[in-house]
């Protein structure tokens, strides 16, 4: 990353009284899956405004984990016109956006995904793994870096940050907070960095300290699964003097429709052992896609062979949201390749 400016001079380090880590937002005109909010978006924004508010009161660098948007291109202007006026331009001073994987189309963030053509100008998108930028924090000298999803995690970083007196890294992964699974990430010490924080997975996770390094899993602004309905979303401050502080933001407990015959849902970075009944139905999922049956509207005729093999089979309730969560991922993403 180059930091100077056209008079070949480095600019003076951005000061503030710390971070606010900011999860998965997640915002889209469209309502998922089974929340019965009038306006999902304006639910969103609602947390958005209370994040504005706190980084500007307790002059805070605001840090938003991933996923900002539910679609990495976002045809509503509106939304995104809303979202620079009521998040980025209310700021003190401009944000910091992980990339996450609902922000790409492809395997890295394009030109043409939304994230990017909205940040021009106005703030900073981590869009390749390395060094971001370097901070004042109350007399400290902090180095941000980060590692987009897709992107592998160093394993050293001090020598990007000479100077620093301490080093944060942003993530967006799967990592094994409750224990090693499939695809998930083992924490590990990444030399010179004290502190990590991930997003991708929607629930708080109990940080994990291995060796030097912190890891801590922030949680979603946004409850899109049912596994969620009591989970409380909060924002992340952190400061060099006091740690990790919690601000618990307003919302609505009741959001979620529980009527009829409940599939229950699971949120990105939850998982369970049954890989072999998954792949079963995988395998169907796949043979699906040959005939475009995932891509009718939100999935409803392969959801109803699905849930006919799950009562057929007494599919665990654990297996069922892994595989619905699957479906209306495939569909999400041939409806944005339509």
């Amino acid at each position: 990353m180059n930091t100077e400016n056209s008079s070949g001079h480095k600019p003076p380090l951005r000061e503030a009284n710390g971070f606010l880590f900011i999860g998965d937002a997640h915002l889209t005109t469209r309502r998922p899956g089974r929340r019965k909010d009038v306006s999902f978006q304006e639910t969103v924004f609602k947390k958005l405004d209370q994040a504005v508010e706190i980084c500007n009161q307790r002059q805070l660098i605001p840090v938003l984990s991933g996923d900002v948007f539910h679609r990495a291109v976002e045809e509503s202007e509106a939304l995104k016109t809303t979202f620079k006026r009521r998040f980025v331009r209310p700021l003190w001073t401009p944000p910091i956006a992980e990339v996450g994987n609902h922000d790409m189309k492809g395997i890295r963030l394009a030109d043409s995904d939304t994230l990017c053509m909205i940040a021009e100008g106005l703030f900073t998108v981590c869009d390749t793994s390395g060094p971001v930028e370097e901070f004042m924090i109350n007399g400290v000298r902090v180095g941000l870096g980060a590692t987009p999803y897709g992107q592998k995690i160093p394993m050293e970083v001090g020598s990007l940050f000479p100077l620093a007196d301490g080093i944060i890294w942003l993530t967006h992964h799967d990592i094994a907070f409750d224990g090693a699974y499939p695809g998930a990430i083992t924490p590990f010490e990444i030399e010179g960095c004290s502190l990590l924080i991930n997003g991708h997975m929607h629930l708080f996770k109990e940080p994990v300290q291995v060796g030097s390094t912190l890891w801590c899993n922030i949680g979603s602004i946004t409850r899109t699964a049912i596994d969620a309905i009591n989970y409380e979303p909060a924002v992340w401050e952190f400061s060099p003097v006091n740690g990790m502080t919690r601000h618990v933001l307003k919302h609505e407990k009741d959001v979620f429709d529980l009527t009829g015959s409940l599939i229950d849902e699971i949120s990105p970075g939850e998982h369970c052992d049954d890989d072999e009944e998954i792949s079963s139905f995988v395998d169907l999922l796949a043979a699906s896609l040959e005939t475009n049956t995932a891509a009718t509207p939100e999935g409803e005729l392969l959801m109803e062979v699905f849930t006919s093999k799950f009562e057929q089979l007494e599919t665990s309730p654990a297996v069922q949201a892994i595989v619905t969560n699957l479906l209306h991922k495939v569909t999400d993403e041939q409806k944005s390749a339509a």
